[in-house]
């Protein structure tokens, strides 16, 4: 990250307030109905994960908008969230979220926040992720009558919900780092409340006591954010032009 304006923070709270959305949607329709998900309800619980996801490979891209879009004239059309987190990980082999635990040390951000990494069997790991995508986008098609595959809905429903506890898990509270600086990215979904969802720019309190203690206490910071030698290992890589989506 090299910049991030304030009309950026706001695209990228827009866009968590989507997903948001359709994380409580998901989380509704599988309580409504928990055993009685019939061929159309799983095809639309597909349709609104695939697009969390796809809005979660969005957000990222908004936190590395200036770098993106100098190796993607077009990055405005980018849609496909498979492709779109290839080449974020190009850019910061950080850039996938890391879900946290939070505590903050005083009263507000301002005094310091120790973040606590979770269990990775607790989330959707950027595999998963792909997985997930790729699974959905079967339900986005008509199925051929001469298919030998059949779908079998009652294991989709359970694999639905353990998604869902995942997903959420994954994104409530996260950091993304960024390579070559100490800056960090926290981001709070705030699904359990009706607060809009929150972003702040992080750097460490004291680089000492976090190598010590293995903790992490960050203050805030001003949104935009300089970083020269992220920039030069940028221009310092070859791009080539990837196939349309």
């Amino acid at each position: 990250m090299t910049t991030l304006s304030p009309i950026e923070k706001k695209r990228f709270q827009y866009v968590q307030m989507y997903i948001k959305s359709r994380i409580k949607l998901i989380r509704q329709y599988l309580r409504i109905k928990p055993t009685s998900l019939g061929e159309a309800d799983i095809e639309m619980l597909a349709v609104q994960f695939r697009k969390t996801i796809e809005q979660v490979s969005l957000s990222s891209m908004i936190l590395h908008v200036e770098e993106y879009s100098k190796v993607r004239a077009d990055f405005e059309n980018d849609w496909n969230a498979r492709l779109i987190m290839q080449d974020l990980k190009r850019l910061n082999p950080e850039y996938f979220p890391k879900p946290v635990r939070v505590t903050l040390l005083g009263n507000s951000y301002e005094d310091g926040i120790y973040f606590e990494p979770i269990s990775t069997d607790d989330y959707l790991s950027e595999k998963d992720f792909t997985n997930v995508y790729q699974k959905c986008g079967k339900f986005l098609h008509a199925v051929n009558p001469f298919s030998r595959s059949a779908i079998n809905h009652r294991q989709m429903r359970v694999l639905m919900g353990d998604w869902e506890t995942k997903l959420s898990n994954l994104l409530e509270d996260y950091i993304v780092e960024f390579m070559g600086t100490d800056i960090i990215a926290y981001s709070k979904l705030n699904l359990a409340s009706d607060k809009i969802p929150e972003l702040i720019i992080l750097e460490p309190k004291d680089k000492t006591k976090i190598k010590k203690a293995h903790s992490r206490a960050y203050l805030r910071v001003l949104i935009a954010v300089q970083s020269a030698s992220l920039i030069k290992q940028l221009q310092a890589q070859s791009w080539e032009p990837r196939k349309c989506q």
